[in-house]
């Protein structure tokens, strides 16, 4: 579990992150941090829940979402997010909290999301 939330880290998140093989938790909600979610950002399959809102995070979020089979919790709302909203979110069967809201999605909202 990595709780860094409410403080005013302000950089990217390190390309290190496949490193955190056993990290099932990660908080860095209301920072400072931006940039693009690293790929290796895709590859921490033992993740389960993700708090990155409000921050200012920016760009797609890719596809290789669909590589965190173990996430239960994604909230991305409240950054800069934007492009339309990747397919790759129908892979995660054990996602029961997803929040995308005050960013720049654009598109159609899938029909995926109906059964969350």
């Amino acid at each position: 579990m990595l709780l860094l939330y409410g403080n005013e880290l302000s950089s990217v998140l390190p390309s290190t992150m496949d490193m955190l093989t056993s990290l099932t938790w990660l908080d860095l909600a209301s920072n400072q941090l931006s940039g693009n979610l690293p790929d290796e950002f895709y590859s921490s399959t033992s993740l389960e829940n993700v708090y990155l809102n409000y921050n200012w995070f920016w760009g797609n979020v890719r596809p290789r979402i669909k590589n965190l089979v173990n996430l239960k919790e994604l909230w991305l709302d409240n950054n800069y997010f934007s492009g339309e909203i990747t397919s790759g979110y129908r892979f995660l069967e054990e996602l029961t909290s997803l929040q995308l809201h005050n960013n720049s999605f654009t598109g159609e909202v899938p029909e995926l999301f109906c059964g969350l």
